[in-house]
C-alpha cells in the first residue's frame, strides 16, 4: 500500500527568505513593498506546524539602523541570519578609438569605477536548507522565498538527501513581462512535480504589503 503523503500545511515547516532578492522582485514585478511583520504573521496563521522563519540579509559594518531593525525582527519571531557585507571595487574600463578624420588615437572611459557590497548570504542559506533536510526524521515542508535560479541546485540537493521533503518556492508571478522568476526554477518544477511547487507572492499582497503611509524599513 502506498504511503499517504501529508499535505504541506500539516508538516513541520521551515521558511528560508532571500530578503534582498524577494524585496527587489516584489517592487519590480508586483509594485509593492514587502511588510515582513505582516509576512511572518501570515506564515504563522497559514502553517500550524511552523517551526522557524529564517531571514537572510547582509549588513554593512556600522549600520546601526539595520541592527535595530534586525532586533525588531527577532522580537517578531524571525531567526535573523546575516553576514557582514564586504566591499568590492571594479576598476574603470577604457577603450581606444582612432579618429576617422585625423587618425588620432583617443581614449574613452566606457565603464566607470564602481563599488559593490556583497555578503553571499545565498550560499549560507543554501547550506542551511541542506542541513535542515538532512536532519529531518519525518515528512518536512521547506518554503523558499526567492526568485533566484541559483537555488535550483540546492532544491534538487534537498530532495536527493531527503525524498520526504516538499519544497514550496514563493516567488513573483510567472507570466508578467517584467518577471524576476528564474527559468531554472520553473523548469525544476517540471522535474520534481511530486516534491515542489511555485506559489505566487502577488496573491498575498493584501496581507503582506506595506500601506502607502507606512515607513519602509
Amino acid at each position: 500500500m502506498t504511503e499517504k503523503r501529508i499535505l504541506p500545511k500539516n508538516r513541520k515547516t521551515f521558511v528560508f527568505i532571500d530578503v534582498s532578492n524577494i524585496r527587489y522582485a516584489c517592487r519590480w514585478s508586483c509594485d509593492f513593498d514587502l511588510d515582513f511583520d505582516g509576512f511572518y504573521n501570515y506564515l504563522n496563521r497559514k502553517y500550524p506546524k511552523l517551526r522557524e522563519v529564517r531571514y537572510y540579509e547582509g549588513i554593512a559594518s556600522g549600520d546601526k539602523r539595520k541592527k535595530l531593525y534586525f532586533k525588531h525582527l527577532r522580537k517578531v519571531g524571525y531567526r535573523v541570519c546575516s553576514l557582514e557585507r564586504k566591499s568590492y571595487t571594479n576598476e574603470a574600463k577604457y577603450a581606444n578609438f582612432e579618429c576617422l578624420k585625423c587618425g588620432a588615437l583617443n581614449t574613452v572611459q566606457v565603464l566607470p569605477e564602481n563599488t559593490k557590497l556583497k555578503s553571499n548570504v545565498d550560499v549560507f542559506m543554501a547550506v542551511d536548507m541542506l542541513k535542515c533536510a538532512a536532519k529531518a526524521t519525518e515528512q518536512l515542508h521547506i518554503i523558499l522565498v526567492s526568485c533566484d535560479g541559483d537555488f535550483a541546485e540546492a532544491i534538487q540537493g534537498v530532495v536527493d538527501i531527503n525524498p520526504n521533503v516538499f519544497v514550496t518556492v514563493v516567488a513573483t508571478p510567472m507570466t508578467v513581462a517584467n518577471n524576476c522568476l528564474s527559468v531554472r526554477l520553473k523548469n525544476l518544477r517540471k522535474v520534481l512535480p511530486d516534491n515542489m511547487t511555485i506559489a505566487n507572492i502577488e496573491n498575498l499582497k493584501a496581507q503582506i504589503a506595506h500601506s502607502p503611509l507606512e515607513i519602509k524599513a
